[in-house]
């Protein structure tokens, strides 16, 4: 069974971060680690965040967006779909505002 990547890790897993050690670790440790169109949206939208924020630049981002593509179009990651009802489990669990009922 595969893991989902969250898109927190795929950004440390990108950029230097404090994470980042435990981002790479665990993306190596892993076969076929799940991603979804989702996933492409939020690393692109953590991107220009940091660009807006000035923690890193344009074109360093942008190498970024194109690594991930490679790796993306390389097979490193398996891109799945979303369903709606992914999402509305997603923000049932939410609505809880109890952490551990996502576990």
């Amino acid at each position: 069974m595969s893991v989902y990547v969250d898109t927190s890790v795929l950004v440390a897993f990108y950029v230097p971060e404090p994470l980042s050690d435990e981002a790479e670790a665990l993306l190596r440790g892993e076969v076929g680690p799940v991603v979804s169109d989702l996933t492409e949206v939020e690393l692109f939208s953590a991107l220009a965040r940091k660009v807006r924020g000035k923690e890193m630049t344009k074109e360093d981002a942008a190498r970024v967006r194109a690594l991930f593509a490679t790796h993306l179009e390389a097979g490193m990651y398996r891109q799945r779909p979303f369903m709606r009802s992914y999402f509305q489990l997603a923000r049932d669990w939410l609505a809880t505002l109890d952490a551990a009922a996502a576990k």
